[in-house]
């Protein structure tokens, strides 16, 4: 049986419906926004903010690092890519901070599905007996690393990405304390705007651009064959964790063929 993530004991407030909204039911934004996750965090002007690495992360750090006490996080994929270990170390310096790295809640339920494991391999996943978790642990158990009391965590979502993610901040507001607090500081922006402030701070988007123009964000065929023409190494680090990825260039190269 897969084990749960038990949550350390923080103060949880319970839904306060119109907390992410206006007067008028639209989504706060600016520093109506920053009023709001202020007003209503339990940790004072300290937060958590979910680094992926990608240009709206880069840009939501930027925009609200005057504002507030930032902890930031980075989940990965997959652990010890370079390219990745490379970009979060350009990261960490430029923002002169530590970027706490942990396993995306997606690696580990690849391992516990045995995604791409050969078959002799099922007993010894099994026996591990791996955690099954979410966002809102990962939260928790940073939270009570650090001894805070219930922090928000920002999110770079923004509305424009996407017609689900539109409706989800339209019907849930830019900041909330559901099961996990979050703040979306940047959710009313487009993609100039983005653009703007990365450029007019001088910074660096990662590698991955140049190659998927966004971040790492799955192993199938779009993603694995870049890598493993660019970056061979790191390709045989995801063997050894996944033996069998070898079947989606099958499933692509050879199948597509047949089509």
């Amino acid at each position: 049986m897969t084990e749960r993530i038990v949550r350390p004991t923080t103060t949880r407030v319970q839904n306060q419906a119109g907390i992410g909204f206006d007067a008028s039911g639209q989504p706060l934004a600016g520093q109506e926004l920053i009023d709001a996750v202020k007003a209503n965090s339990p940790s004072g002007d300290t937060i958590l903010l979910s680094f992926s690495g990608g240009k709206d992360s880069i840009a939501m750090w930027l925009a609200i690092r005057e504002h507030f006490e930032i902890i930031p996080y980075f989940l990965y994929w997959m652990p010890g890519l370079s390219f990745v270990d490379a970009a979060i170390e350009y990261y960490e310096d430029y923002f002169d901070t530590e970027i706490i790295r942990l396993p995306h809640p997606l690696f580990y339920n690849m391992l516990r599905t045995y995604a791409y494991r050969e078959p002799h391999e099922l007993a010894i996943v099994q026996a591990m007996n791996l955690p099954e978790f979410d966002f809102a642990d990962v939260d928790d158990i940073i939270a009570a690393y650090y001894e805070l009391d219930a922090p928000f965590c920002a999110v770079g979502m923004r509305a424009a990405d996407n017609i689900d993610r539109r409706i989800l901040i339209f019907q849930q507001g830019s900041v909330g304390v559901k099961k996990r607090r979050y703040y979306y500081p940047i959710w009313d922006w487009n993609v100039s705007q983005v653009s703007q402030i990365i450029i007019d701070n001088g910074v660096k988007i990662p590698i991955d651009y140049k190659y998927w123009g966004r971040t790492l964000a799955a192993f199938d065929y779009q993603y694995l064959r870049p890598l493993r023409d660019a970056f061979p190494g790191d390709y045989e680090k995801m063997l050894e964790w996944f033996p069998l990825l070898e079947a989606e260039f099958f499933r692509y190269e050879v199948m597509k063929r047949w089509g």
